[in-house]
């Protein structure tokens, strides 16, 4: 893992104006889990399991956790006497992740509908790892966010950031361009890079700090299913949000048709990796 350079703005941490909020559809997000375990050529599941030493007795904050994608591989490393909490926005998440895992000690394995966007719940506090996976770029004011996380973990605490990294699927945004002329909105996939690494030299000593990108590749079998991955993203939403039905349903004749010859049914992948300890 590589130290941390000076990135970015500091007029740019002050983002609680800005429209980064998101509902992640479940239908969406459901199918791009499927795909990732698919046709993906790394699986973070494993990665995670094998870059942190979560132990038994540890409290685990999992931090905009949907529907529990990640709550079985942290509570089989934290039990029997763990702790773990998944919080998210979306009602529907938090109920699917309570029927999931149901099978589980419900005094110590947790979900609470919350919207981080706003202050965190009390009663919840001293946890040795706290992990916003794929969800805290989508936060508007990223700094207040951090410090109230922060003020949530254990002396030696360690609060792990994962989000798409500045490079990823810029091939798949060119060919969104191509198809449908829209450009998409890439701030979002650049904040952890930039906006949240100054956040975090806020509150966390800077020899404490790391930061890493890690490239992958999804390759598809068909047309059909780079498709299916292609139209349950955001950049696909955001692009036909204000398009007729007749020119959606033409949009996606014409990726059928195009995702072979000019994608290669393959999507380059990167994630950015920010770590922070506190002591």
């Amino acid at each position: 893992m590589k130290r941390l350079g000076q990135k970015g703005n500091h007029n740019h941490i002050h983002r609680s104006m800005m429209k980064y909020a998101y509902e992640e559809p479940k239908q969406a997000l459901s199918a791009r889990i499927q795909a990732h375990q698919q046709y993906s050529n790394f699986s973070l599941h494993d990665w995670l399991k094998g870059s942190f030493e979560l132990m038994p007795g540890h409290r685990v904050f999992d931090l905009g956790c949907g529907d529990g994608n990640y709550t079985r591989l942290f509570w089989d490393q934290i039990q029997p006497s763990g702790f773990y909490l998944g919080l998210d926005k979306n009602i529907d998440l938090i109920n699917e992740a309570k029927n999931r895992f149901s099978d589980l000690p419900k005094d110590q394995v947790q979900f609470v509908v919350h919207d981080f966007d706003t202050p965190l719940p009390y009663g919840y506090d001293s946890f040795d790892w706290v992990f916003a996976i794929y969800s805290l770029y989508y936060a508007k004011d990223s700094l207040r966010l951090i410090y109230d996380i922060r003020e949530k973990m254990t002396a030696k605490g360690c609060f792990v950031v994962i989000g798409p990294g500045p490079d990823n699927i810029k091939d798949l945004w060119a060919f969104n361009y191509r198809l449908i002329g829209e450009k998409g909105e890439r701030e979002r996939v650049q904040r952890i890079a930039g906006e949240f690494i100054i956040s975090f030299e806020q509150f966390f000593p800077k020899k404490n700090i790391h930061y890493e990108e890690i490239n992958s590749e999804m390759r598809f079998p068909t047309a059909e299913a780079f498709a299916e991955y292609y139209w349950s993203t955001l950049l696909w939403r955001e692009s036909v949000r204000d398009k007729s039905s007749q020119e959606i349903d033409q949009y996606k004749l014409e990726t059928l048709k195009r995702a072979e010859y000019i994608m290669g049914l393959r999507i380059k992948k990167q994630i950015s990796v920010l770590i922070g300890k506190k002591g």
